[in-house]
């Protein structure tokens, strides 16, 4: 009797286990899902976005990331610099930011588009003193 009532406990711990890592994996799934690609703007909403804005300088990365979604294609650089680029048909637009700051905002042609290539067009770029004074507010 005691070994029955043994096995039945440890059923149930090893079903309530079992449940508890499967809630776990679906929500990490849909964490995922939610921030796919799929979810992403195309780049010439991205650019209608900026250029609605009457002071980029004042926009936080977590605002732009909430209204057109985090791109597919957004690289980590150091001290805080990510560069994340939204694609559409005929251009890009990558957005340069430090910390929550955005620094600078281009629109590209997709064929070059390489970091290292010049912007079709600078719709925004912080200068060297509200890059400045943007660090004291912080």
């Amino acid at each position: 009797m005691l070994t029955a009532l043994l096995v039945f406990v440890a059923l149930v711990v090893a079903l309530y286990l079992a449940n508890q890592l499967a809630e776990r994996h679906l929500r990490k799934r849909a964490m995922q899902l939610g921030s796919s690609a799929q979810d992403e703007a195309t780049a010439e909403v991205a650019e209608a976005y900026f250029r609605a804005q009457p002071d980029i300088g004042a926009l936080r990365r977590a605002d732009v990331f909430a209204q057109l979604g985090r791109p597919a294609q957004c690289d980590d650089w150091d001290r805080g610099r990510l560069i994340c680029t939204w694609r559409g048909q005929d251009r890009y637009l990558r957005i340069h930011t430090r910390d929550e700051d955005i620094d600078a905002v281009y629109l590209l042609d997709p064929a070059h588009s390489a970091y290292s290539d010049p912007a079709r067009e600078v719709i925004w770029e912080r200068t060297a003193a509200t890059r400045s004074s943007a660090g004291d507010a912080n």
